[in-house]
């Protein structure tokens, strides 16, 4: 039985300040880190670009393949524990990238603790514990929460750059362990609650829940009735589709500027304006799909990243680029909690773990494909023009999709109340 003290006092805030800080160390060390590893350890061990890369595609893929599995056992059983053991996996990963003395041990290393550490500890267990404690108002606390990915992003890489320099980077992993085990487990065993109903309490602070508007009655918990879903091929697709866009756009913004004529310091600013108006939007959007309709919210970013499209294809001026690149990132940035709160409106929260988790395997091969794809055209043709001009109709192609996704309530996108179903 929940302490009265205890439930008197809605914990809504302490959790999003969880999630915040746990993605934002488990995210920053890895991903947003990882370009700056290259350069020492290819001087190191001989290898090659290609080689180097393999890590950051096979980190990846092992966060994808266990988000399934991940998904059933947050939604079936403790949170704390999984995440817990996400950290130390993290922890243990760096120790022993730091001690690697073959490229393989480092590939090992990288693929079975550090991508099963971000799976467990990463953005499936944070946002489905944010999608948990919040229905109302869990596009704005997806918002605030996402802000700690951006926000670290941005100090990390300084920050990392010059204990490279000074500590080496077998010296800069070892630290990154430590904060992960210092850091994350006493974050996680401290703050981490699975749900409101565990301590007395409800989603959103709510004196009592018997029916939370904007939730459909969850679909069963197997692999076929998911899959036997439209809504779920369909939020797939939709946000695969959206997520190429930002994946193609960011590792191409600064080589496009320098084809404008931008210098490589004026360049390198276009991302450091898509970081900051990122930040904003996920603040803005969040707050936005929690106000309107959820698919209004998502057309207004994909309209709006369009336009912004547009301007890069005009073959604009660095003053206008910059500002193109501001729209854009702002209206990308809204993609992260307008994901979740579109997903908790369809699966509602027992099953939203699984949803999640699943649904990184139809958005992997559109985020994780295109991409690539479009490296190609640009190999081909030597034009960003060309090979930027068909995200116009990948992001078009999105919000027809969209139109086909049945929300709960009266009618396709309604935000009426159905019963929330109990947790699993």
């Amino acid at each position: 039985m929940a302490d009265p003290e205890t439930a008197g006092r809605f914990f809504g805030r302490r959790i999003i300040a969880a999630a915040f800080l746990i993605q934002a160390v488990a995210l920053a060390c890895t991903f947003s880190a990882y370009g700056l590893f290259l350069e020492p350890i290819e001087a190191e061990f001989g290898a090659t670009r290609a080689q180097t890369l393999l890590g950051l595609s096979i980190l990846n893929l092992v966060v994808t393949a266990l988000g399934p599995l991940i998904g059933w056992a947050i939604d079936r059983g403790p949170l704390r524990p999984l995440m817990i053991a996400g950290a130390l996996l993290l922890a243990g990963g760096f120790a022993l990238l730091a001690r690697a003395t073959e490229l393989w041990q480092l590939t090992l290393a990288l693929g079975l603790c550090v991508g099963s550490g971000v799976a467990l500890v990463g953005p499936l267990p944070s946002t489905t514990l944010i999608a948990n404690w919040f229905v109302r108002r869990r596009g704005t606390a997806l918002g605030v929460a996402a802000t700690g990915v951006t926000a670290a992003g941005v100090f990390m890489p300084p920050l990392t750059a010059g204990m490279i320099e000074s500590l080496g980077w077998r010296g800069t992993l070892q630290i990154y362990g430590a904060l992960c085990a210092g850091l994350l487990i006493p974050v996680i065993w401290a703050l981490v609650i699975k749900r409101p109903e565990d301590v007395g309490q409800h989603p959103d602070g709510d004196a009592r829940s018997a029916a939370i508007p904007g939730e459909a009655a969850a679909p069963g918990g197997s692999l076929r009735e998911f899959l036997g879903q439209p809504n779920f091929w369909l939020l797939g697709l939709v946000f695969g589709l959206a997520f190429s866009g930002t994946a193609t756009f960011i590792s191409n913004a600064v080589p496009l500027a320098r084809s404008l004529g931008a210098d490589t310091q004026s360049a390198s600013y276009v991302l450091s304006c898509v970081a900051f108006c990122s930040l904003l939007g996920k603040l803005l959007f969040g707050t936005l799909v929690d106000r309107i309709e959820r698919r209004a919210a998502m057309w207004l970013s994909l309209g709006l990243q369009i336009c912004a499209w547009g301007v890069f294809l005009s073959e604009p001026g660095y003053a206008l680029l910059l500002a193109a690149s501001a729209l854009w990132g702002l209206t990308m940035g809204g993609l992260w909690p307008m994901h979740g709160a579109l997903l908790g409106a369809v699966f509602g929260r027992a099953t939203f773990g699984r949803a999640m988790g699943l649904g990184g395997f139809v958005m992997l091969p559109l985020s994780g494909g295109i991409p690539p794809l479009a490296g190609h055209v640009y190999d081909l043709t030597g034009s960003y023009t060309t090979m930027l001009a068909p995200f116009i109709g990948v992001y078009a192609l999105s919000a027809a999709l969209l139109a086909f996704v049945r929300l709960p309530g009266h009618g396709p996108g309604a935000r009426a109340a159905t019963a929330e179903p109990s947790a699993a």
